[in-house]
């Protein structure tokens, strides 16, 4: 017996009864942690707002207890809840969803640094003036080419005003 319960204390594995299972801490949802941050995050945002539980459920259109799960760090929002959350609650939707799902930051912060990078096209377009004059290329478009060039892929100045001429000409 004593050599079941060394293996059950390394595998976290529990014999009880003879039967095999998951001890509690390997139980536990790593992702509590996260979940603790939501829950009081929207506690106190519910609090600082001067809201009870069952307000904000009726104005989110769920449950009383569901906001009580949320809350106690059991739960996590659906993607409509967390659009409602932060429409109700009036906060940032990127830090909620960030709270909600830590999984996804991991996609927003990839596209934070890819959209930081400009292509080298970008630059010989933007220095070549006379070209930008010639087509009467605009603030706007400019921007509109901006975003093009944060896209990657091969982007020559020929093809940034070929997309121009072909924005400009449909209706």
């Amino acid at each position: 017996m004593k050599e079941l319960y060394g293996i059950a204390r390394r595998t976290g594995l529990s014999y009880r009864y003879g039967r095999r299972r998951p001890s509690r801490a390997v139980r536990a949802n790593p992702a509590l942690p996260d979940r603790s941050r939501l829950a009081a995050f929207l506690k106190a945002r519910r609090n600082a707002l001067g809201l009870t539980q069952q307000l904000l459920a009726d104005r989110l259109g769920v449950k009383a207890s569901h906001v009580a799960l949320l809350e106690n760090g059991r739960r996590r929002p659906s993607l409509g809840l967390v659009v409602r959350l932060v429409t109700v609650l009036g906060v940032d939707g990127r830090e909620l969803l960030e709270l909600s799902y830590p999984e996804v930051s991991v996609l927003l912060s990839a596209t934070a640094q890819r959209r930081m990078k400009v292509s080298r096209s970008w630059h010989r377009l933007l220095r070549n003036t006379a070209l930008l004059s010639r087509y009467r290329v605009t603030g706007q478009e400019l921007e509109v080419f901006e975003h093009l060039g944060m896209l990657g892929g091969k982007l020559t100045a020929k093809r940034f005003l070929a997309i121009l001429l072909l924005v400009r000409d449909t209706p």
